[in-house]
């Protein structure tokens, strides 16, 4: 049996909406598992004003809930390329181990199929690949990094385009 990324994502909204708490699906190649929180905590994000250079040695945060005003909206332009997602919610891991290099660098050349970062989730590692040919534009995430589903991992600007 096999999914690809759109019906992982369906079957995950499908949990996440509905009333089950638990999933799992087990076959001999594979096995997922799907766990939702009865309970949250609140997120929490460090406001910071556009104006100043110096870094915000607060770090008491604010509910994200409280809209900041006055804070004149940043453009952010996005990478380019192909983005490298993550397929579950887990741990990003950007090395093999502490001792190791990381798998990819911005500025790295990568091949389809080079591993380009490990998510674990449970204790299980998902080894996560290019795929794609091309230049690593970007790696949002640090090492070690909790990510969510559907996250970039990184992008890789294609050699074709």
């Amino acid at each position: 049996m096999k999914f690809n990324q759109q019906e992982l994502a369906t079957l995950i909204q499908q949990i996440d909406e509905g009333n089950l708490q638990h999933f799992e699906l087990s076959t001999p190649d594979f096995k997922l598992v799907l766990s939702k929180q009865t309970q949250t905590a609140p997120t929490f994000v460090t406001p910071v004003a556009p104006s100043t250079t110096e870094e915000s040695s607060s770090t008491t945060g604010v509910p994200v809930t409280e809209v900041v005003s006055g804070v004149a909206e940043a453009s952010v332009k996005e990478p380019e390329g192909v983005a490298v997602t993550a397929p579950l919610v887990g741990v990003a891991y950007l090395r093999p181990n502490p001792d190791k290099p990381t798998f990819i660098s911005v500025g790295d050349h990568v091949n389809v199929g080079d591993q380009v970062a490990i998510v674990e989730a449970m204790k299980l590692m998902t080894p996560i690949y290019s795929e794609v040919t091309g230049t690593v534009t970007a790696v949002p995430v640090a090492d070690g990094e909790m990510v969510e589903f559907g996250q970039i991992l990184c992008q890789i600007q294609p050699d074709n385009l």
